[in-house]
């Protein structure tokens, strides 16, 4: 995969911003020469579905990738796709449908992809990551399925050297164009299947597999459902955010 993070589209390093998602559209808008946006802490990370994202300041790696080189993707929710398997494939955890990371029966990151306009009209994936390092302690209301790594595995982990991992093995990975580019490199770290999922409906869904197409198929009550990726997994757009 052509990666825009490089010497040619270096990071936005930032000590503290509302959301790195919002500064990198920002910067997408603005036609500025950054590949990507890095914060030290984020004060007001979301999540799938406009969820609230937990972190901690030197704690988690936060940050969000500009994928300008594949503007007007036929389907940018892969780009989010790959990002999960680069992350889960360097971390040693596993990957659920379409954007979670986890181990041990515990999330431990995330994914969100949304697409937005340059300017020059073109859609752009603007694909942000949440992971959580070296967090000793969650909120009570997410302590019972939320962990970090460190607790987890007792090492402490340095955010600048995790993301770099994770772009190298990004790269590495074939351009995800179709399902089939990516399936084989994600099928060995899947655990979707049994997980229970909250749709854009409101209904509660009971994942059995990955299809295709990169869609989950699941099971609404006792009928199968078809749940794509692209209705699940972009988050929303906001044309009025202010400048940096």
């Amino acid at each position: 995969m052509n990666v825009p993070i490089s010497e040619a589209f270096p990071w936005y390093t930032v000590e503290e911003v509302d959301s790195t998602q919002n500064t990198a559209l920002r910067i997408l808008r603005d036609n500025r020469s950054f590949g990507g946006v890095l914060a030290r802490n984020q004060k007001a990370g979301r999540g799938r579905l406009g969820r609230e994202w937990h972190s901690e300041p030197d704690a988690s790696l936060t940050a969000t990738l500009i994928f300008r080189e594949q503007a007007n993707h036929p389907k940018p929710y892969l780009l989010g796709m790959a990002l999960g398997v680069a992350a889960a494939g360097t971390m040693g955890c596993r990957v659920q449908w379409p954007n979670d990371l986890v181990l041990d029966g515990f999330k431990v990151g995330g994914i969100l992809t949304e697409v937005q306009r340059d300017a020059d009209g073109q859609s752009v994936a603007l694909v942000g990551i949440g992971l959580n390092l070296n967090q000793l302690r969650f909120p009570d209301e997410i302590a019972h399925r939320a962990a970090s790594l460190r607790m987890i595995t007792g090492q402490v982990y340095a955010p600048s050297a995790v993301v770099d991992a994770i772009l190298a093995q990004l790269s590495a990975l074939p351009e995800a164009r179709n399902w089939p580019d990516l399936r084989p490199h994600w099928e060995p770290l899947d655990s979707t299947p049994g997980k229970r999922f909250l749709l854009p409906t409101g209904e509660t869904a009971v994942a059995k597999a990955v299809g295709p197409s990169g869609e989950l198929i699941c099971t609404v009550g006792d009928a199968e459902r078809t749940v794509l990726a692209a209705d699940a997994i972009f988050g929303p757009q906001d044309p009025h955010l202010p400048a940096v």
